[in-house]
């Protein structure tokens, strides 16, 4: 499973992905990485690890600053947001979990998931009468017996309608 994470898009709340300048590295298949980002509006070179287990992918910097450009010239973005909904590309200074599209406010807290496969991992990771140890790092309070049905039945709402918080 690749781990690119899926964002809340500022404009519309929409999933949308972060593109920015330079190289990053980026865990899981190579192939799921190469067609992920071959969609992308972005040139891009990617080469994959020699352990297969991950890729660095260049996004090339001039078409990057246009698109920034397009929206605020003034300030200069390490990050821009791609909206996959609206098609809006938004600068952003920084992102972290609290950005990522799948968010979701429980009683026991909020459960975040990179992207939709991740979010499927731990709803079946809960659902499991036998769980690994340190496969998931979760509250106890979201493992519990008694809450399990609540967590998958708030986990599958979010996969019909989108996650709840914005």
């Amino acid at each position: 499973m690749a781990l690119i994470p899926e964002y809340a898009c500022p404009k519309c709340g929409g999933i949308a992905y972060r593109r920015f300048m330079g190289t990053m590295h980026v865990r899981g298949d190579p192939d799921e990485i190469r067609e992920h980002y071959r969609k992308g509006p972005f040139r891009t070179r990617i080469e994959a690890w020699k352990d297969s287990k991950g890729c660095n992918v260049t996004v090339f910097a001039d078409e990057w600053q246009q698109a920034a450009a397009k929206g605020r010239p003034e300030r200069s973005y390490p990050d821009l947001l791609l909206c996959t909904e609206c098609h809006a590309r938004t600068g952003v200074l920084s992102l972290g979990p609290k950005d990522y599209y799948w968010r979701i406010k429980t009683r026991h807290g909020v459960l975040w998931a990179y992207n939709r496969q991740h979010l499927a991992e731990i709803r079946d990771f809960i659902q499991s009468q036998s769980r690994p140890q340190g496969f998931h790092k979760l509250p106890a309070t979201m493992l519990k017996g008694s809450n399990r049905e609540e967590m998958v039945r708030l986990i599958n709402r979010a996969f019909e309608r989108g996650p709840d918080t914005r």
